[in-house]
């Protein structure tokens, strides 16, 4: 596995080093939260992870490369209390992650197939 801005960003995560999170971030990132449809800030989405993150056993279980500069994550994050799935959408530009794309799911929950 190359080691690249996402890694260090999943893998910061997984630490709580949210300095190192941030640093992984262009400063001009685009945030969006599809599960939301919302735009966040850098400090807003830190201060996400920072809650979603807190207490939790994260697990990166698959990754998919683009040419180098769109990874895709799935990840498992198990809280005390409830355990979530992100499939993450990252755009790499000069080192660092120019576009971020994420989408939560609580497991459990309700099912795609529930709405139709």
């Amino acid at each position: 596995m190359a080691w690249n801005a996402v890694d260090r960003f999943w893998a910061a995560r997984s630490r709580g080093d949210w300095d190192a999170v941030v640093a992984q971030l262009q400063r001009g990132v685009s945030i969006t939260m599809l599960h939301e449809n919302a735009e966040l800030s850098r400090g807003e989405f830190a201060t996400f992870l920072r809650v979603m993150h807190n207490d939790a056993e994260t697990t990166v279980r698959r990754r998919i490369a683009g040419g180098g500069r769109q990874i895709a994550i799935l990840a498992t994050v198990a809280r005390p209390k409830a355990t979530y799935e992100c499939a993450g959408f990252y755009d790499l530009r000069e080192g660092r992650i120019e576009v971020v794309q994420e989408l939560w799911l609580a497991r459990g929950g309700s099912t795609m197939m529930d709405f139709v």
